[in-house]
């Protein structure tokens, strides 16, 4: 079913399995970007439950590319992509992966969490990558002595939506613990804080001219039920192209990765602390990002 290698296309892409609830237009962007990926494969994605709106969607949107992809460099989309939701999905995807797969998940991971605790063995054999992409490397109920990792003030300022006192607002109260379990299981996750890689939508532009999927997404923001605010969106890039190319010295102009030791409150489920020195860190982190660039890969992405 899954890892079917196209005779046309000889080099095999990295697979990707994205897990996520498209609650947050970010989601839509990143789907698409990867459907124009000359480099990725996405073979299937993970709804944390059956939601016949989202899946519409997502259907609608895989046939977009089909529909687009005519002449040129030919991408592998002759294979369906899955759409699956429920408690054991995510493990039975995974028995079914010939080969490892990139996981990019953008929610609180509790899924990724029940598949590591209920078959580790199996989760380490088919799980080359794990990108968790959210939450907050800072807290901003602390003011400024909270902010371990320097952020970009303008953002802060035009979508305090994104830098809640409280904590991402993408990941439910009830499932933070279950994130901060994931973030510091020590599996090797790589994390992209969402107060970290953000990038500024800066207009309609970016996406006009693009064809059917940039005209799908544009009907998905928020400028098309007549807000006039311009969103900030969380970038999951840096995962796709680390997915290509693991040596993040490769990317050093577009956004740093370290090594870093998080440290969680039990009590309270937070970050307790940050320690980018450390002799035994438990995962890898994406510190900073150049959003500016990182928005016209977006927009030449989308746009294939």
């Amino acid at each position: 079913m899954f890892d079917e290698q196209n005779p046309e296309d000889p080099i095999q892409k990295p697979a990707i399995l994205f897990v996520a609830d498209f609650k947050d237009v970010s989601d839509w962007f990143d789907v698409a970007y990867l459907l124009n990926s000359k480099e990725l494969d996405l073979q299937a994605v993970l709804l944390p439950a059956p939601d016949p709106d989202i899946e519409s969607g997502l259907t609608e949107l895989f046939s977009l590319r089909k529909r687009s992809d005519s002449g040129g460099e030919k991408r592998n989309v002759s294979r369906e992509i899955l759409i699956v939701s429920g408690a054991n999905a995510l493990q039975s995807i995974l028995d079914e992966f010939l080969e490892p797969v990139n996981i990019i998940s953008t929610g609180s991971g509790s899924d990724l969490l029940t598949a590591l605790r209920t078959d580790p063995d199996l989760f380490r054999a088919k799980v080359a990558r794990c990108f968790l992409i959210g939450g907050h490397a800072n807290d901003y109920s602390q003011g400024r002595s909270g902010e371990r990792i320097p952020i970009d003030p303008r953002l802060k300022e035009m979508n305090p939506e994104r830098f809640d006192s409280s904590g991402d607002i993408r990941i439910p109260a009830e499932k933070q613990e279950d994130f901060l379990r994931l973030l510091t299981s020590g599996e090797g996750v790589i994390w992209l804080p969402g107060d970290i890689c953000l990038w500024r939508f800066s207009a309609r532009g970016l996406l006009s001219e693009g064809g059917a999927i940039c005209d799908f997404l544009l009907h998905r923001l928020p400028l098309a039920s007549g807000n006039s605010e311009l969103p900030a969106l969380l970038s999951s890039l840096p995962a796709f192209f680390l997915a290509v190319q693991p040596d993040p010295f490769a990317w050093m102009r577009l956004f740093r990765v370290v090594t870093a030791k998080v440290v969680t409150d039990a009590k309270s489920q937070k970050i307790d602390a940050i320690d980018i020195n450390s002799e035994k860190p438990n995962l890898y982190m994406v510190i900073a990002i150049d959003s500016a660039v990182l928005s016209k890969f977006y927009a030449a992405g989308l746009k294939g």
